[in-house]
C-alpha cells in the first residue's frame, strides 16, 4: 500500500535486474537487489522489464446497510468487497559502477549507483447479492453525512431487500528510486548489501452502483457512488540478497528489502440515491460528497526470487517472481450510521482508512552492460 502496491528495486548480476511492481498496494515496497552488472570499473548497464500484477486492496463497503428485524444492534454492510485488482507493470533503470579512488568504490566490489523507475496499472470488477431476512429493514448513509430511508420495517412489511452491486476498481502507481549497491563473496555466494530512496504517486478510483429493490420488488432504491484516493510516499529502504551462480550462464538470486515511507493521502467521494415506485422516480435524487486527508508512515517490504540467463558477456535476460508487503494500504471507511431508525438521519461522513495488504508479481527482463 507502495503496493494494494508500485515496488521497485534494482537487481543487477553478471548481469542486471530490475524491478517492476505494484503493489500496490500502495504501495511502494521494492524488488529485491541482485549483483553487480558491470565488473569493470565505470561500467554502464541498463535493465528494462514486465511483469503480471495482482494487486490486493482494502475491504469497500459503501453502500445499504441491513438491519436486524428488531431494533438495537446487528447492523452490517448489504455488500462487502475484497479487492483484487490484475494488471502490468513495466520498468527499467540505468546502473554506473564507480571508478577507482571513488570512496564508496572501496567498500566490496562493484560499488554502483542505480536510477529506475516503474509504472504499474491493474483493474478490477466485481459483483455481488444480498438478501436480508423476512420483515427486516435497511440504512442508507452516504459519503457526505446523511442518512437515508432508515427503519426497521423499511424492507417492507413480511418483505426481504434484495441488494444488488457492481464494484469497478482501477489502480495506478508509479516510482522513481536511486540506490546504493556493493558486492561481497563468501564461500561463493555473493552477497549485496543495498541502501534506496524513493518516491511516487498512486490512486485507486473505484465506482459502486446499487439497486435495493423493497418492498417485494414493487419499490427499488438506485445508489451510485464514486471515490477517488490519491497517495505519495517518499521514503528510504535496505536490502539484502544472494547470488548463487549455478555455471557460467545461468545464475539464482533470492533475496528483499524493507524500509518506511512517509505517506500523504486525499481522499474525494461523491454520491447519488434515486427512489423508483412503478419505475417512476418518487423523490428527487439526493447528492452528496465529502473530503478528507491523511498522514501516515507506511512500512513497506519486499522478497523476490529470480534466475538468470547469460546470453552474451553483455547481454542477460531473466525471469522472477516475488510479493510486495505494506502494512498501511489506503482504503475507505465506510459512512458510519449515527441515527439509524426513523426516516431519515445522520451519519459519520466517509473517510480514510488502512489495511495491511500482500501484493504478487511475476514477469521477466533484459539486462545489457556497455
Amino acid at each position: 500500500m507502495l503496493y494494494r502496491h508500485i515496488r521497485l528495486s534494482i537487481i543487477a548480476t553478471g548481469l542486471v535486474a530490475a524491478t517492476s511492481a505494484p503493489g500496490l498496494a500502495a504501495d511502494i515496497p521494492i524488488k529485491a537487489p541482485g549483483v553487480a552488472t558491470a565488473s569493470t570499473a565505470g561500467g554502464v548497464y541498463f535493465w528494462a522489464d514486465g511483469s503480471a500484477q495482482s494487486i490486493r486492496l482494502p475491504t469497500y463497503d459503501i453502500g445499504t446497510r441491513l438491519l436486524p428485524v428488531a431494533p438495537g444492534s446487528g447492523i452490517s454492510a448489504a455488500n462487502t468487497y475484497d479487492p483484487r485488482a490484475t494488471g502490468y507493470g513495466i520498468s527499467g533503470g540505468l546502473g554506473f559502477v564507480l571508478p577507482p579512488g571513488v570512496s564508496l568504490s572501496n567498500i566490496g566490489t562493484n560499488g554502483r549507483i542505480e536510477f529506475s523507475g516503474s509504472y504499474v496499472n491493474a483493474t478490477a470488477s466485481q459483483a455481488a447479492t444480498a438478501v436480508s431476512t423476512l420483515g427486516s429493514g435497511y440504512s442508507l448513509p452516504q459519503v457526505g453525512g446523511i442518512t437515508n430511508f432508515a427503519g426497521s420495517v423499511a424492507c417492507g412489511a413480511g418483505t426481504s431487500c434484495v441488494v444488488s452491486s457492481t464494484l469497478g476498481t482501477s489502480y495506478s502507481s508509479w516510482q522513481v528510486s536511486g540506490r546504493y549497491a556493493t558486492d561481497f563473496k563468501v564461500s561463493g555466494v555473493i552477497i549485496t548489501p543495498s541502501l534506496a530512496v524513493f518516491g511516487g504517486k498512486s490512486r485507486n478510483s473505484q465506482t459502486l452502483s446499487e439497486t435495493n429493490l423493497v418492498f417485494g420488488g414493487t419499490a427499488s432504491v438506485h445508489y451510485d457512488a464514486d471515490t477517488k484516493l490519491d497517495w505519495t510516499d517518499w521514503g528510504a529502504r535496505a536490502g539484502l540478497s544472494g547470488s548463487v551462480p549455478v555455471t557460467d550462464w545461468l545464475t539464482f538470486v533470492a533475496g528483499g528489502n524493507a524500509g518506511l515511507a512517509v505517506r500523504r493521502v486525499s481522499l474525494t467521494g461523491s454520491d447519488s440515491v434515486n427512489v423508483f415506485v412503478g419505475g417512476v422516480p418518487f423523490f428527487a435524487p439526493t447528492f452528496s460528497a465529502t473530503t478528507s486527508s491523511a498522514t501516515t508512515t507506511a512500512f513497506v517490504a519486499n522478497a523476490e526470487a529470480s534466475v538468470n540467463i547469460k546470453l552474451a558477456p553483455s547481454w542477460a535476460l531473466r525471469a522472477f517472481g516475488g510479493l510486495n508487503y505494506d502494512n498501511k494500504v489506503p482504503g475507505v471507511s465506510a459512512p458510519a450510521v449515527v441515527l439509524p431508525f426513523g426516516f431519515g438521519g445522520a451519519s459519520t461522513p466517509a473517510g480514510v482508512k488502512y489495511q495491511a495488504e500482500t501484493s504478487y508479481y511475476a514477469g521477466g527482463g533484459l539486462t545489457v552492460r556497455f
